[in-house]
């Protein structure tokens, strides 16, 4: 390049790294923020709800007194309710529990898929 001569690929190398650090920022800091760390915190309360309540063979439990708002405060706003038996043996154990409707045996907690009794056509198989 000649002396006194403008460097215009480096001038456009420059615009574009520009380009791009400006999208990633913005990807980072606006798309990102939809993650909300409350609604992390809140699953994890609900697994440790889940992992009390199950030592107490789903009965009630003093450390958690059946209020929801009190163990996790915050969290129902967050759109985080109480987790029930079933979703609790669900996050546990990543199978279904007695009764629910099932699509495999792998899904049950006892391993075996049934038909519905009351040959209800909408609820398909259940877990025995």
């Amino acid at each position: 390049m000649k002396k006194g001569a403008i460097p215009v690929p480096h001038i456009i190398a420059l615009v574009l790294g520009i380009i791009v650090v400006g999208l990633l920022a913005f990807w980072f800091f606006i798309l990102g923020g939809r993650l909300d760390p409350k609604v992390q915190e809140c699953q994890n309360k609900q697994l440790q709800y889940c992992s009390t309540w199950s030592g107490c063979g789903y009965e009630n439990c003093a450390p958690l007194d059946g209020d929801w708002n009190g163990y996790a405060p915050g969290c129902l706003a967050a759109g985080v309710g109480r987790p029930t038996r079933e979703e609790c043996v669900i996050k546990l154990t990543g199978r279904k529990a007695s009764g629910q409707t099932c699509v495999s045996n792998a899904e049950c907690a006892s391993g075996v898929c049934a038909d519905d009794p009351d040959d209800d056509p909408d609820r398909g198989l259940i877990c025995e």
